[in-house]
């Protein structure tokens, strides 16, 4: 495949279902398991293997994570029940800065970066379920996304297609269930839809919140 893929996820999150019988999984073993799919050398983490970026200052911390971003090409988001802290601000965490930089055209050193691929893998909760977040109509043959789960800047680039193409969004949607059985479909997908980018109404910064 070759593409340089960065990760953006909620380390500790263990709201998920166990990989295997044994196991107590995080958010963190799914990532182990896509770099193990993916190939290693395709994936940027958002930390170092078994080390949590908390330890380190914010300052080196977003250094190294701008430094990962600006050499990838796709930016997969691992959505899970408790990826967001709905007290904080958005601006503050680190998904929705990680998903706003790779959405930007960055200039660095004399390179250029252009927006990234976006693909949302949904996985599954404690019970192996997805409609925490996402739910399937068979009448209407249609997908309802429960967005208030995922940040906003993440919900924007969802129906984000202008008008003229017709209905669609720039992030690709995919359970970890089905992505993991074809993932170079839908990482193809999602680097279709950064080739038609002109199409979509991207959502690139992060609107941050007045609290009264």
């Amino acid at each position: 495949m070759g593409r340089k893929i960065f990760v953006s996820y909620k380390y500790a999150d263990s709201s998920v279902q166990n990989l295997n019988y044994y196991s107590n999984s995080t958010v963190r073993n799914y990532v182990d398991y896509l770099e193990n799919l993916l190939g290693r050398n395709n994936i940027y983490k958002g930390e170092h293997d078994g080390e949590d970026l908390s330890k380190f200052t914010d300052e080196w911390t977003w250094t190294t994570l701008k430094e990962k971003i600006f050499d990838s090409s796709v930016t997969i988001v691992l959505i899970s029940p408790n990826m967001k802290v709905y007290y904080e601000d958005e601006a503050n965490q680190w998904i929705p800065q990680e998903v706003s930089y790779s959405l930007k055209e960055i200039s660095h050193d004399g390179r250029y970066s252009r927006t990234n691929a976006l693909l949302y893998v949904v996985l599954p909760d404690n019970f192996g379920n997805y409609n925490y977040y996402m739910s399937y109509d068979y009448t209407s043959n249609s997908t309802t996304y429960k967005t208030n789960v995922i940040f906003e800047i993440m919900a924007k680039n969802i129906l984000n297609k202008k008008s003229q193409y017709g209905n669609g969004s720039y992030a690709v949607t995919v359970k970890w269930s089905d992505f993991i059985s074809n993932c170079n479909k839908y990482i193809d997908m999602a680097v279709n839809h950064q080739d038609n980018i002109n199409q979509y109404d991207i959502t690139k910064n992060i609107t941050k919140k007045q609290w009264n």
